[in-house]
């Protein structure tokens, strides 16, 4: 089994959106694979860098243009968001011990960033274009 990789049935419509969406779920397909095939840690980490760097600003920009549109449930998006980052954290750390980062965690953490994309995100991109500020 192999972690998610982009599909068009995850296009939210907001084009900034959906481009850092496809970027994190190759991410994490390169990620996966680099696991699976058992690349070295330097690698995986290379990997893994890159994947939290892109979450970290993805949330950062969806949390603020929530924010700005005034999206009635931005606390339930940004407790979503703390539930992806903590179980990134304990990959990030994981690694960071020396510990061998598996597929089978990857394909965990790309299962949860995909439910979340196929059911907050468009949710929430539908509401942000329905009521979108002119």
């Amino acid at each position: 089994m192999k972690p998610p990789a982009w599909h068009e049935r995850y296009i939210t419509g907001v084009d900034r959106i959906d481009a850092q969406h496809q970027e994190i779920l190759t991410l994490i397909h390169e990620l996966g694979e680099a696991a699976a095939l058992g690349t070295n840690k330097a690698e995986v980490g290379h990997f893994l860098d890159a994947f939290r760097e892109h979450i970290v600003v993805h949330f950062a920009e969806e949390e603020t243009a929530m924010g700005n549109q005034g999206y009635p449930e931005l606390p339930t998006h940004i407790t979503a968001h703390h539930t992806i980052s903590e179980q990134l954290a304990q990959l990030v750390t994981a690694q960071n011990n020396g510990e061998v980062v598996v597929a089978s965690s990857v394909i965990a953490m790309g299962s949860l960033l995909v439910r979340h994309i196929q059911t907050d995100d468009l949710k929430m991109a539908t509401w942000m274009r329905e009521h979108a500020k002119a």
